[in-house]
This record gives structure tokens, sequence and C-alpha cells, in this order.
């Protein structure tokens, strides 16, 4: 057969495929989850060469699902597809462009590739595209055909790094000079060339310095072998980790004092990438809590007896929280100091001058009271000399004196009777020395009888205090005494 009618009869088979393709791009969902459907970009590829299709996507749930792309395993012996998974949200369509590279074993020929859609929703629906592939062209040489095993922790500390073991195998005789690992995440990225001769095998360590305060929650990243000869992807996996969740919160204590004024800090600083609470007590007897205020307000507890104060605040991942005590005994010292200070200034300025006048019925009948007795108690409480004391006493106009002599008293020194004020008692005395008492008596007659009790005058006093200055002072109402 001459060259002319190969070409001829390429065509013809590459026009019968293209028809058939179009005539089984309809997509049958069985529930009707989604669909899915292709246009043809490029079906008819050389050896090495990427054949290329648009995938078109459409999910009818109101929820964001993942859709994966796999082959059949007769067909993912001969075919690699990229892109393997992809996200379409809800109520919305998606296009990619999917590849299939022909592996080392596929031959010249026509293939019927099926190509699975399957939606992660649960129900685990299975949609069946088939492909058209054809292989016209010439073959020489081998085609990258390179096994990928990827291996890293399910979990993992943000605190340390993360390893990632990439495996690879040449599967062929090919020597492949530059192999491209592409390392594309969540969270990092790297890529690095390596060679790979035929039939060898190699593993590669992988080290990624992660975030430590990078929230806990599950990632992903994906690993990709590239051929630079001919700028395609010969295999590609999709990984996942989980960042664990840590949290060290150390509370550290400072205290300052000044003047009956102590002021406790408690600092609560989270090391970690989650928050969480941390619970924080100080002993708080009563005698304590009286003189104590804090911010934030504290919660009372008891534990074994002991009164405590008690606090649990969240701190977030960074976040340092600070709780103050402050236990203030200025107010009480202060009070103390002014009471002291009045207790003193009380027996500094008080009177030093203690007197006391005490009216006692001497004879009564039942007409009433006709003679009573008084006393006159003097006291000088200080601890000073007083001098020039003179004590005047003063008898209503209805009594009169009797002047008689009584054992042990001191008579007045003299005694004035006026028309409105009647009698004055006056009794003279030089000194009266620290803390000594007088008691000065005498007897008064009344005029006519006296009904009842009888309100006789307060007594005065005029004296000079120890420094020379003179000062007064005067009873408080007579005591009445009947005997």
């Amino acid at each position: 057969m001459t060259r002319k009618g190969t070409l001829v009869r390429s065509a013809i088979i590459m026009l019968v495929l293209v028809l058939l393709t179009m005539l089984l791009s309809v997509s049958v969902s069985a529930q009707t989850l989604f669909t899915a459907e292709y246009e043809t970009i490029k079906a008819g590829i050389t050896p090495g060469g990427v054949a290329e299709f648009n995938i078109t996507i459409e999910n009818f749930e109101d929820t964001s699902k993942v859709f994966t792309l796999g082959l059949a395993p007769s067909d993912s012996s001969n075919w690699i597809v990229s892109p393997s998974s992809t996200t379409v949200d809800g109520n919305s369509k998606k296009s990619i462009l999917a590849k299939f590279f022909p592996k080392s074993s596929a031959g010249l020929g026509t293939y019927l590739v099926s190509l699975k859609v399957e939606a992660s929703d649960g129900s685990k629906q299975t949609l069946k595209i088939p492909l058209s592939i054809v292989l016209d062209a010439f073959y020489s040489g081998y085609q990258p055909d390179v096994a990928l095993n990827v291996v890293s922790p399910e979990k993992q500390d943000p605190r340390e790094k993360l390893k990632v073991v990439v495996f690879v195998r040449n599967r062929n005789q090919l020597d492949i000079e530059n192999l491209i690992i592409d390392v594309q995440g969540d969270l990092f990225s790297k890529q690095f060339n390596t060679t790979l001769g035929p039939r060898k095998e190699k593993s590669r360590d992988i080290l990624f310095d992660l975030n430590p305060l990078e929230e806990p929650g599950t990632y992903s990243y994906t690993v990709k072998l590239i051929y630079a000869k001919k700028d395609r992807v010969v295999a590609e996996s999709e990984k996942t980790f989980e960042i664990e969740g840590y949290s060290k919160i150390t509370p550290k204590f400072k205290s300052t004092s000044s003047w009956f004024l102590t002021t406790d800090t408690i600092t609560l600083e989270n090391e970690g990438n989650y928050a969480r609470s941390k619970e924080v007590s100080v002993s708080a007897p009563w005698y304590k809590r009286m003189f104590t205020s804090t911010e934030p307000k504290a919660q009372l507890i008891e534990v074994d007896g002991d009164k405590q104060l008690m606090w649990a605040p969240e701190v977030k991942p960074t976040e340092t929280v600070t709780i103050t005590i402050v236990r203030n005994y200025r107010p009480s010292i202060i009070a103390v100091v002014i009471l002291v200070l009045l207790i003193i200034a009380y027996f500094v300025f008080r009177n030093p001058v203690v007197i006391v006048k005490e009216t006692a019925v001497v004879k009564e009948d039942n007409e009433g009271i006709s003679e009573m007795k008084v006393r006159v108690f003097l006291k000088n409480r200080s601890a000073g000399t007083l001098h020039n004391i003179t004590v005047t006493d003063r008898i209503p106009r209805i009594t009169e004196y009797v002047d008689k002599a009584h054992m042990g008293s001191l008579k007045p020194s003299r005694v004035t009777t006026t028309s409105k004020k009647g009698t004055l008692l006056y009794w003279d005395i030089d000194r009266l020395e620290s803390y000594e008492e007088r008691i000065l008596t005498y007897r008064a007659i009344s005029k006519l009888k006296i009904v009842g009790d009888i309100s006789m005058p307060k007594i005065k006093v005029k004296f000079e205090s120890a420094i020379g200055k003179e000062r007064r002072k005067v009873s408080g109402p007579p005591l009445f005494v009947r005997k």
C-alpha cells in the first residue's frame, strides 16, 4: 500500500472516530445529582503527545462537591489522566481541561477509554463517559512511565518540620535526565530536579517548616512528576494531613508593694495555636478579701476549707491576659491613724478639770423639802498642776446658804447675795495637783417647802492651766438625790 493510501485510510478512520465521539458525548446521571459532558479538543495524537478534552460538570446540589476523574483498570495501564479531581460549587457548572498521556505500554491503534466522573456526596454515583483516541504516527523509543508514591504523617505538630517522603520508580528503559518533582500545598510549595535511570528507583525526603501558630485543621498538598523534556505530568499524588492543636499557658506572677498597697499581677500568655481556658486561683482569707479588689472580677471558691479567688479566662493564640489583684490597706491605716490622733487630741485638748454637782435632800416631810446638802466634786485629771482655781456656785432665791462647817470640807472663801441671782458662793483654791480631788460641801434651807424635785444651777470653775493659760469649765446638770 502506498503512503498516500495510508494517509487516506488514516483520515477516514479519524473522521469515523470523530463522528462516534460526537454520538457518545451524552452524559447520563442515575439520580440527576450532577451531569457531565465533554468536548473534543484533540483526539488524535502522535507517540508522546497529549490528547485533550474539555470536561463540563454541572452540580445540581446546594453544596459544593469534589469530583474525581479516573480511568477504568483496563485503561489505566496505558493512560494517565490529569487533573485527578476538581471542585464544583453548588448549583453551578464548571469546565476543566482534561489531558490524557499515553504510557510506554500504549502502542499504535485506536482506543476507547472510559473516563469515570465520581461525586463524593455519599451516594457514590458514578458516570462513565466513552472517549476515542487515535495513535496514527510511527512510534519509536520509550515514553516516561514513572511510579509515584508519597508518604507523610497523618497528624503533624506545627512546631516540628513536616517530612514528606517521595518514592519514584522508572518502569522502562528510558533514561530520564530531568525529572521535576513539584510539591504544591495549602501551606507550602517546593520544586526541584532529579534524574532517574532506566528501571531505577529513588526516594527523596523533603522537609517543610510550618507556622507554629497555624490553626488546627486538615490541609492538602499535591506532588507531581513533570517530564521536563516534554513538559508533561507523568504522575500525580494528592495527600492530606492534619495539624494538631496545642496550647501552652504558663502563669507568670509579679508583685509590687508600696506603703500598705500590694499589687499582684498574673500574666497568662497562650503560646499555642488554639484558644482555651486557663484556671488560676489564689488563697484569699476573709481578712484579706476585705481589702482586696481584682480586675477582672474573680469567683470565690472553697478548696479543702480554704477560700480562694479563681479566674478562668479564655486565652486566644498569641494573646496575653492580665489579672490584677490589689490589696489596699491604706484606707484602714489612715482610719486607724485618724482615730489615734483623735484620741490623742481628746486627751491633749480636753478640759483638765472634772466638776460634778450633787444635791441631796436632808429634811423632807409631807409638805415638801426643807433642807438640802450640796456636794461639789472637783478633780484635776491632767498630768500638770492647776493654779488660781475659783469655783463659783449659785443658790436660788427660794433657798439660803447655811454657814456650817463640815469636817473635811472647804468653806467658801466668800458669799455674796444679790436680788437677781440669789446667793453666790466662791471657793478660792491656790493649786490642784495632778489627779488631785476636792469635795466642797454646804447646806441650804428652803424658805418655802419645795414639793417634788428641785433644779439647782450649774456650777462654774475658772483656773490657770499648767502652761499659765486661763480656762473655764461649767458642770453638767446637777444630780438630785432623795434619801
